[in-house]
């Protein structure tokens, strides 16, 4: 397969594959995919934070979103434009950045044993579609006996309008509850025990392959890490010793570990040992139909009533890739946003050289249009999210110095951490990755300083563009 040729020279380290199934959670699996690298050498590879809890509280706080947007704009006749895209755009399974930082400040995380997947929770089509009916029913209820009630609605209707949206809120939960369990108030957590040795013996046997890989490249310095000691031999069966200070002791040819106690901890609390900090991340985008050097504002566009909207700074695919190159070779995963055209799964390969459309039916290619054009005329759209692990050199800067690398037939790759269960990396050219990724959350020191200080200056003056809810990059 080709994707035994696939490689890149830098490459940060990840936990096990993780699966998102039949659902729209791509947002939150690439999020956390990304949270659990601060933790990797604590938890182990095996750890994975509850993708399920955050897509609970998400879809219980985007219903209460829905029914206060539906309040809002009871001035709007139910034919208006802007009405319906809210009933068909804010109540998704998709998300974005903003809607994750939203649901995890508020409700935290739990690890995935303190709630799991259940039979329900990767097939969300099913629950989705009972939510957004009665969502819609109840919104719409509001919307109607609001505008009859005119510009001053009095008291009496102020409070059925409320105990309305008590009584949807209180339907919601308790479908969420069916279909994902109910979430915890707190858990029990011990941080399992770091089998570094195994962890490095199933790398091994992973990467174990009988194809010939493309040439060993050097890891980068930060990649070598000290050697990591060894776990102690058994001791040999013997009585209890003496010394009760030991860490270990034999009882009938069984180590005994040195005692951790288990924690009592809140959602709240396991995210403080995240070692995680949302105020550090910045949203940087690609929308070519829309200004450069702006801060872009869907002010519909969010989980949390009063949470952070889905914003953006816009900029060039050249500040992108910097920014991400410089995480990565400082360790630092970045998450994106993109389209998944040419994505060739057998492959493993995001290429625009899997897709042989036009040479099958002779399509002209001089017949197309550009990349922010695409997203205007509904071609295609920023459909999902991963996590940027792996690149090589700059190509410009890495050809001035003569590197032997980039005679690859694709040239220089990028490598992604997906969720796809069996397909957990996929490595994209560098020309897929300029056509096709929209956005990043990148951490604000590898962001260039001039854009850094544009964007800092329009988030404190509020100095935005707002995005109608019918903006392509507000589809979700």
């Amino acid at each position: 397969m080709i994707k035994e040729y696939l490689s890149t020279k830098y490459t940060i380290d990840t936990g096990n594959g993780t699966n998102q199934a039949s659902s729209g959670r791509c947002w939150i699996y690439s999020a956390l995919n990304w949270m659990r690298t601060m933790r990797l050498k604590d938890y182990g590879k095996t750890f994975e934070y509850s993708q399920n809890y955050v897509a609970f509280w998400d879809k219980f706080e985007r219903a209460n979103h829905f029914l206060e947007m539906m309040c809002e704009l009871k001035g709007k006749d139910v034919n208006d434009q802007e009405l319906q895209n809210v009933l068909a755009r804010i109540f998704t399974d998709g998300g974005e950045w903003e809607l994750f930082e939203n649901v995890v400040k508020k409700y935290g995380l739990v690890p995935k044993y303190a709630m799991p997947e259940t039979g329900f929770s990767g097939a969300s089509a099913g629950y989705m579609d009972i939510l957004k009916k009665r969502l819609k029913e109840g919104g719409g209820v509001l919307h109607k006996l609001l505008r009859e009630a005119g510009d001053s609605p009095n008291a009496e209707v102020l409070e059925h309008v409320e105990s309305i949206k008590d009584q949807l809120l209180s339907e919601v939960y308790r479908v969420l509850v069916a279909y994902l369990g109910a979430p915890p108030t707190d858990f029990l957590w011990k941080a399992p025990k770091v089998d570094a040795k195994k962890d490095e013996k199933k790398d091994e046997k992973k990467e174990a392959s009988p194809v010939p890989a493309v040439e060993e490249k050097k890891e980068h310095e930060w990649q070598e890490t000290e050697e990591k000691p060894s776990a102690p031999d058994a001791p040999a069966a013997s009585p209890v010793p003496a010394d009760a200070s030991k860490k270990e002791e034999a009882v009938k040819g069984l180590v005994i570990e040195e005692y951790r106690p288990f924690q009592r901890l809140t959602p709240l609390q396991f995210l403080e040992q995240s070692l995680f900090s949302f105020g550090e991340k910045v949203h940087l985008s690609h929308l070519p139909y829309q200004p450069e050097g702006r801060l872009l504002v869907a002010e519909r566009v969010t989980n949390l009533y009063e949470g952070k909207r889905l914003q953006a700074f816009n900029t060039n695919m050249s500040i992108i890739k910097n920014a991400v190159r410089d995480s990565i070779l400082a360790g630092q995963p970045v998450e994106i946003a993109c389209e998944m055209r040419h994505a060739d799964r057998t492959k493993f390969l995001l290429s625009e050289q899997n897709d042989k459309t036009a040479e099958i039916f002779g399509f002209d290619r001089r017949i197309v249009l550009g990349k922010g054009e695409e997203l205007l005329y509904g071609v295609t759209s920023v459909a999902h999210g991963m996590v940027l692990i792996g690149c090589d050199d700059d190509p410009v800067a890495a050809t001035a110095e003569g590197d032997a690398g980039l005679m690859l037939p694709l040239g220089p790759l990028w490598k992604v951490e997906n969720s796809w269960k069996d397909v957990q990396y996929l490595y994209m050219t560098d020309s897929w990755f300029d056509a096709h990724c929209y956005d990043i959350v990148v951490d604000r020191k590898y962001v260039h300083e001039a854009v850094l200080a544009s964007y800092d200056t329009a988030v404190r003056e509020a100095d935005h563009i707002v995005l109608p809810t019918g903006d392509p990059f507000c589809k979700i």
